[in-house]
């Protein structure tokens, strides 16, 4: 008898991964678990109303709250890849680095779990960087685009804005009136990325750096990379802004090139304005009731008939959406 699907998805929880950057700031806002296939994406453009003031004893107003939502049904991409546990994992070589030399059954067992183990984390960091990078795709793009394998989907929310930064250009006040356009929206920027190249420019600018010296700012933190969350480092804390970062997320391709998931670009991110959903999974392996699964990630083992391998399973139906565009501003910058 194997493991519970319900044991192997909390040991792919527990299991040790770098956290990302957008993952760790976003996917914790506005989650939803759908009880089917399909995520309910309900998305807005209205900015903050007032109330209307009247005088005791009028009838009561119509308000049509709903001007300014959408709402559509999408299938989320799925993420399903597996790891394969043969004969050669378990008695071919030991795996364990605890152990010296296999002298039991004990230690074969043991060398067995730690390839097992070895195996989920590769897994789970596979598919947080997949993660991290539909985030990335979401926030730098402003728009839902996905393949099914035959359809492209695109649903475009926020479209991005052009602007030039040089030496003289008077950032820090642009950002500020950036900052206070989208609190008048009702949204609460929680922090600005950059690209490494728009960070370059903004120390060679002139009023980016008397902003950061003026401030009691300790330059031994702003040089610190934050070794515990992946693609992100502080950039610099200035007043009246959220703190801004250095965005340099990456990956290596199938043929083995590295790719940036941006470049040139300045993002202004409220995490209200950001919802992620997760389609639900029916496999009656796993539950032979056929009721639906919800959550983030489900993990179980299957095997061939022939009982020579063992498939560890993973899989994930997430799709990053944008709950309010007022929430999120995108610039494609052309640095001079």
């Amino acid at each position: 008898m194997g493991f519970s699907w319900v044991f192997l998805t909390r040991l792919y929880k527990i299991t040790p991964s770098v956290p990302k950057f957008l993952t760790s700031q976003l996917s914790t806002q506005n989650v939803d678990y759908s009880p089917i296939a399909k995520v309910r994406v309900v998305s807005q453009t209205n900015s903050i109303t007032l109330s209307r003031l009247e005088r005791r004893g009028d009838p009561r107003r119509a308000v049509k709250v709903a001007d300014g939502l959408s709402e559509m049904y999408l299938d989320p991409t799925q993420i399903w890849e597996h790891e394969d546990m043969t004969e050669d994992d378990v008695l071919g070589q030991n795996s364990n680095p605890s152990i010296l030399a296999i002298s039991g059954v004990s230690d074969v067992i043991s060398s067995k779990e730690y390839a097992r183990a070895r195996k989920m984390m590769v897994l789970k960091q596979r598919i947080s960087a997949r993660l991290e990078k539909m985030y990335a795709d979401l926030v730098s793009s402003g728009q839902i685009t996905y393949s099914d394998g035959g359809n492209v989907f695109t649903s475009a929310f926020v479209a991005p804005t052009n602007y030039t930064l040089a030496t003289t250009t008077k950032i820090v006040s642009d950002l500020e009136d950036m900052i206070l356009n989208m609190k008048a929206a009702g949204f609460i920027p929680a922090f600005i990325i950059v690209s490494p190249s728009v960070a370059r420019a903004l120390w060679d600018n002139t009023q980016f750096n008397k902003a950061v010296d003026k401030m009691t700012f300790n330059l031994a933190q702003m040089n610190q990379t934050a070794s515990n969350i992946a693609y992100g480092q502080l950039l610099a804390s200035i007043v009246n802004l959220p703190p801004i970062y250095v965005y340099d997320g990456q990956y290596v391709d199938d043929n083995g090139a590295v790719q940036h998931f941006f470049n040139d670009k300045m993002i202004i991110v409220s995490k209200d304005a950001i919802g992620t959903g997760y389609g639900a999974f029916v496999n009656f392996n796993i539950d032979i009731s056929g009721n639906p699964i919800m959550g983030d990630v489900f993990s179980w083992e299957d095997k061939p008939e022939d009982g020579h391998a063992l498939y560890l399973n993973v899989t994930s139906r997430p799709l990053p959406y944008i709950v309010n565009s007022n929430g999120l501003k995108i610039y494609n910058v052309t640095i001079s």
